[in-house]
């Protein structure tokens, strides 16, 4: 039995890369893990599979974490899927590397869009299920 069993984890960004070694490490200790990318390719086909493999329940959703509600209605999807969200990781996030000088100010919209506001839009549409996780004493973590 571990740490997590019987908890749901909701991780964002987590098709490949910090976001799937967080999605599988959740499930390795008993979480079902629910996981969002901005598409679900062969990429978040694997990551499903893998998160699986541990026993646990596991879906990926494409969801673009910087649209408001795209994320409100990706919440509210894994909130039927899977009952309830114990636990929120905002992983999601861009880089578009290169000098100051060169950056255009759609290339640091985008960075803001998806690194700041998909954290804001996450946890507002994440903020009443774990409200309720907490009043049922349950481990709510944001």
């Amino acid at each position: 039995m571990g740490l997590l069993t019987g908890k749901t984890a909701l991780v964002t960004g987590a098709a490949r890369g910090i976001g799937k070694a967080i999605a599988l490490k959740f499930a390795a200790e008993g979480a079902n893990v629910a996981f969002t990318d901005l598409v679900i390719d062969e990429n978040g086909q694997a990551t499903e599979t893998e998160i699986a493999a541990f026993g646990v329940k596991a879906k990926g959703y494409a969801s673009n974490a910087a649209d408001f509600a795209q994320t409100e209605e990706v919440v509210k999807q894994v909130k039927e899927d899977f009952g309830s969200i114990d636990i929120l990781v905002n992983n999601a996030g861009i880089t578009k590397d290169g000098l100051m000088l060169r950056m255009t100010e759609a290339q640091w919209d985008a960075v803001i869009a998806v690194n700041l506001k998909s954290a804001f839009n996450f946890i507002h549409a994440c903020t009443l299920n774990i409200q309720n996780s907490r009043r049922n004493n349950s481990f709510p973590r944001l």
